[in-house]
């Protein structure tokens, strides 16, 4: 077994003098730091910011909501094209619209009220 004499200086002086990060903790802090920043700021956009997830399910909602509308709309745009091609083509329809909604009597007609 060898002994090994002290020299006066140690191994780890040489070596963090060559090493270019002296200070290595506060490197190791700064860093931490910047990390820890940049995921709080990444969970702030997550749940708070413009276009999170908070913003998105109200958009999703507003969609649905939205789609309700349009799907009621689109039933009523058909019935109601559905009415336009029947007066179009069928002239008893709108003779008979006329005498219930207008109460007009054609000219070979008579007008009867009946009373109870």
């Amino acid at each position: 077994m060898s002994v090994m004499q002290p020299t006066g200086r140690s191994e780890f002086s040489d070596e963090q003098s060559r090493s270019p990060m002296v200070h290595v903790p506060y490197v190791q802090i700064v860093l931490w730091g910047l990390l820890s920043i940049s995921v709080l700021y990444l969970q702030y956009r997550l749940w708070f910011a413009h276009g999170s997830l908070n913003s998105l399910s109200e958009i999703r909602y507003a969609i649905g909501i939205q789609a309700e509308r349009n799907n009621k709309l689109l039933m009523r745009n058909e019935q109601l094209r559905a009415e336009v091609e029947e007066l179009k083509h069928v002239d008893e329809v709108i003779a008979e619209r006329a005498r219930e909604q207008l109460g007009l009597i054609g000219h070979n007609e008579t007008f009867y009220i009946v009373t109870d």
